[in-house]
Parts: structure tokens; C-alpha cells; sequence
């Protein structure tokens, strides 16, 4: 055979091969657009209005997910940037997907933005990477390392206390910026405590919001896609500051390591003395530590600070609330000042269920997404393979199917006789299964031993224009923040 009849053959097998590729792409992305037609989803006068808003606010996806309640918490679909997503909030639906054991990854576009951020840790990490991680951080989070630190905990708590009635005065306060550093201390502490240089993370803290919505913008805003977000000179100083605090971390913690792998002490007191070495014959490598210290601080700093400032406005607009858990506190630790021990935790259940209610109204995290690898059905919907889901954890914990009133707030909800009759899946702030939050028992703990202080120390009531639940305005980005605080703190005296 000639060589020049080999090379027409092949040529004839390749573009053959080509064609016959492009054809079945092309089904598998038709059977794709056939069935998100099939969702119920947005009018195009509601895509306009969710768009608009959206790039108005820089919070696309925070328009999109109000569409939720809108919709009376039914399942429908929205092209969100490049992506279509169903949102979902009802119970059956969300212990569907969460108890599942195949739909545990997050959306391609997520993975692949956030790790430009964080890097390959648990927020950012799908498949086998992921749960090789869970499977050696999940001991970390042992009660002991807390038990450790609750002195420390309860000292800086104290300091915060002296800082607020130093201020305090007739004068309504903005104290958003002073308890959310409060709680990125807490977060240093547990995570680091004498074992790094707690300054050098603290750049890092101080950026999280900045790469939040850099990743948001990034996935949901049009303007933002591929490199034209590069394009404004505001994000070229944004992405400095990022880098800078990424990298002033990672030289800490990888400092942090060598220290700690040499030293070697036979119990961790902190979080990072537990990853340092891992758990048995599995261990992260210098990579993977650097990238899951990153991440952990990400996570816990952000959430504690909006779940401590939050729950101070509630207890301002619930005068017979805030007298109730103060009589609780009062009856358990006593009329002289000491510290909050972990025992005297269960015996306050008032407060657990108004930082669990606090939670339900205004869960830090609104919401979570999953990817779809194959078919699945949902209810009564046939979704695709590629379309990713978005759990509107707000919007499930204002379902008026199962909460009664559920803009209103009353922590008897989570009283031991009604809770138990509820939707295992009705309450979700720390998600659940595989993804779900493995230093939840550190945040409540924080969360409790703070409000504890300060309903021991100040009578909280509202300032300028807060006068209800409804008054309370909140930003929805990855994580929730506070558009506004005002607050009036006097000193008890009893």
C-alpha cells in the first residue's frame, strides 16, 4: 500500500471519528437542554429581574435563591452564569440528596474557582481527594482539644466583655467589626494557639469576605466570566490583598509544621497540632496541610462572627427572652463571675435552643451545592447529569409547611416535645452526611460561652430603626454578613 493511500485512509478514519465524537456530544448536550426544560423554572421577565438585580448588587446568586420562598419552596431551575441549577427546600428533597451516597461532590465551576483561593481542601475538594482528607481531619475535631482551650476561651471572651462596656453608653453601638475580630481570635485559638505565628494568619482572616465574593462574583456575574474580571483595575488590588494574606498564612503554617513535627508533644491542644501529624498511617501531605489550614480558617472564622452578631440583635428585640436565658445563666453559674466549663453547658437547655433557633432564622451558611453525575430523579423531576443542585438551607428553615409563623422568632421551637416531631431534615445550618461540618460542636461551644458573658454582663436593647426580625438585613454571599447593627449595651449591676 502506498503512503500516500495510508495517510487518505487515515485521514478519512479521523475526521469519521471526529464527526461520530461531535455527534454524540451533541445528543448527550441536546438531551441535556431537553430536560431543563422539563424543570419548572424562571419567566424571562424573572431571569431579567434576577439579572439586573443581580449585577446592580454584585449578588446574583443571593436574586436568584429569593426566588425560592417566592415560589412556596417547589423545586425549579435557573441558569445561574454558566450553570444550570435547581434549587431545592423542601424536607424530602434535601434528605434525598444529602443522605445519598453518590451526590456528594460540589459543581465543577465551584471546584475550580475556589481552589485558585483554598487551594484543595474540604470546601473545594470532590471524589476520592475529599473523603482521603475527611477521613484524617475528622479525629482532629476531638472534644478534648476544646476542653483545652475553654479557659483561654472564657478569657478572651472576658476581654471582649471589658472592651463593650468600656463603650457602652446611651448611644446606640455598631459592634459588627469588634465581635466579628472577637470570633476570628476564638478561631486563631482553637486552630493555632501557641503553636504559629497567629498575626501572620490573621492577614488571611482579615481577606476571607474578599475572596468569598471574588469566588461568587467569579461564578455568577457575567461580567466576571473567564478573564474579563481581570480587566478592572479594582480587582487587580483585591487580588493582592488575597495573595498577600494567602501567603503570609502559608509561610506560618508551614513554619507551624516543621515545629510541630520535631516537637512532636504526646496531646494536641490545638487543631493544627492534630493535622500536623494526622491520624495513625494517614497524614497530610506539606501541601495538603498548607491547603486545609487555609480552608479550616476560612470556614470557622466567617460563620462565628455572623452567628455571634446576629444573635445579639435578636436578644435586643426579645426583651422576655433575653431576661430568660440571663435567669438560666444567673442559676448556673452563679451570682459571682467564673468561667463557663463544659459542664455547665447541658445544664443551661434555654440557651441551646436559642442559639439553635438564632441558627434556623439566620443559618451562617444559606446554602450548599452538589453536582449530578448521572440522571436522578427528584420528586417528580427527571434532572440531567451536569446540572448542579443549590439546597436553600435559608429558605428550608422559613418553610411555613414546617414551621409555624417561621419569620417569627421562638426558641420553644427547639423544645425537646416539638423538635421531636419535626422533619429530621427541617433544620440544617451544619448540613449533614459526608459534606457536613465538622467543627460544628466548636462553633456552638464558642457561640455558648459567649452569650453566656454577655447576658451576665449588659442588658441589650435596639438602637436606631431595628424594631423587629424583619429589620434585620442580611448580605448572602457563600457566607451571611450583617448590612447594619445598632445596639445599646448597659452594664448590669446585680
Amino acid at each position: 500500500m502506498e503512503l500516500s493511500t495510508l495517510i487518505d485512509i487515515l485521514y478519512i478514519v479521523g475526521v469519521a471519528l471526529l464527526l461520530a465524537y461531535i455527534s454524540v456530544q451533541g445528543r448527550k448536550i441536546l438531551r441535556f437542554l431537553y430536560l431543563t426544560t422539563k424543570v419548572p423554572g424562571l419567566s424571562i421577565r424573572e431571569y431579567i429581574d434576577v439579572y439586573i438585580n443581580g449585577l446592580l448588587s454584585d449578588n446574583m446568586l443571593e436574586e436568584a435563591y429569593k426566588k425560592c420562598q417566592e415560589r412556596n419552596h417547589k423545586p425549579y431551575g435557573i441558569w445561574v452564569g454558566p450553570v444550570f441549577s435547581v434549587s431545592l427546600s423542601d424536607c424530602e428533597s434535601m434528605s434525598q440528596v444529602l443522605k445519598s451516597k453518590t451526590i456528594n461532590d460540589k459543581p465543577d465551576v465551584l471546584h475550580k474557582v475556589g481552589r485558585e483561593y483554598l487551594g484543595n481542601g474540604l470546601l473545594t475538594l470532590n471524589g476520592p481527594g475529599y473523603r482521603k482528607h475527611r477521613k484524617i481531619l475528622s479525629p482532629t475535631f476531638r472534644p478534648s482539644i476544646l476542653e483545652s482551650q475553654l479557659a483561654r476561651i472564657n478569657e478572651q471572651t472576658g476581654k471582649l466583655m471589658a472592651r463593650l462596656r468600656a463603650e457602652a453608653s446611651d448611644e446606640p453601638l455598631d459592634v459588627r467589626s469588634l465581635v466579628s475580630r472577637h470570633a476570628d481570635a476564638m478561631a486563631l485559638l482553637i486552630f493555632a494557639e501557641g503553636r504559629c505565628d497567629l498575626e501572620a494568619l490573621d492577614k488571611w482572616v482579615k481577606v476571607l469576605h474578599l475572596a468569598g465574593v471574588q469566588v461568587q462574583m467569579r461564578i455568577t456575574n457575567p461580567i466576571y466570566y473567564w478573564f474579563v474580571h481581570k480587566l478592572k483595575k479594582s480587582t487587580w488590588e483585591t487580588e493582592r490583598k488575597i495573595k498577600a494574606g494567602l501567603s503570609a498564612a502559608k509561610s506560618a503554617l508551614r513554619e507551624a509544621r516543621a515545629t510541630r513535627t520535631q516537637s512532636d508533644p504526646d496531646r494536641p491542644t490545638c487543631l493544627l497540632d492534630a493535622m500536623a501529624v494526622g491520624d495513625g498511617q494517614d497524614h497530610l501531605s506539606d501541601e495538603e496541610f498548607l491547603d486545609e489550614g487555609i480552608t479550616l480558617l476560612a470556614g470557622a472564622a466567617e460563620t462565628t462572627g455572623f452567628a455571634m452578631n446576629v444573635s445579639l440583635l435578636l436578644l435586643a428585640l426579645h426583651q422576655d427572652v433575653q431576661q430568660r436565658l440571663y435567669d438560666e445563666v444567673q442559676a448556673v453559674l452563679g451570682k459571682r463571675p467564673r468561667a463557663v466549663r463544659a459542664d455547665d453547658l447541658p445544664e443551661m437547655p434555654y440557651l441551646d435552643m436559642f442559639v439553635k433557633e438564632t441558627l434556623r432564622l439566620f443559618p451562617p451558611i444559606p446554602f450548599v451545592t452538589r453536582q449530578l453525575h448521572h440522571d436522578t430523579k427528584i420528586g417528580d423531576l427527571l434532572l440531567p447529569a451536569g446540572c448542579a443542585l443549590g439546597l436553600n438551607v435559608h429558605a428550608l428553615h422559613r418553610n411555613a409547611a414546617v414551621f409555624e409563623e417561621p419569620s417569627c422568632f421562638d426558641p420553644e421551637r427547639f423544645s425537646p416535645e416539638r423538635a421531636q416531631s419535626r422533619h429530621r431534615f427541617a433544620f440544617l445550618p451544619f448540613s449533614y452526611g459526608i459534606r457536613n461540618c465538622p467543627g460544628q460542636m466548636h462553633g456552638m461551644t464558642m457561640l455558648k460561652i459567649f452569650l453566656s458573658h454577655v447576658v451576665r454582663n449588659f442588658s441589650i436593647s435596639p438602637g436606631n430603626g431595628l424594631t423587629s426580625v424583619r429589620d434585620i438585613k442580611v448580605k448572602m454571599y457563600f457566607t451571611c454578613y450583617l448590612n447594619e447593627s445598632s445596639l445599646r449595651f448597659v452594664s448590669r449591676t446585680d
